[in-house]
């Protein structure tokens, strides 16, 4: 089985270049801690496969801080 971090890279990854929020990306993997999301998803935007800025999310419209992959 996947870890978190291998199922968050694996989600986002596989997104279609949408960018995504870490609620979304929390609730697509019914994962329960918000916290957990936003650790995993700022240590992937440190390497050159991802991208994590202000913007609007792909699934949810809101704005907030979101990852896609590069």
């Amino acid at each position: 089985m996947a870890t978190v971090p291998e199922r968050v890279n694996t989600y986002i990854t596989e997104a279609g270049g949408y960018s995504l929020c870490d609620a979304c990306i929390q609730a697509h993997l019914a994962l329960p801690k918000a916290q957990q999301v936003q650790q995993i998803t700022s240590t992937l935007a440190t390497t050159r496969d991802f991208v994590r800025e202000p913007g609007e999310c792909g699934l949810c419209h809101k704005s907030a801080k979101v990852i896609r992959h590069a």
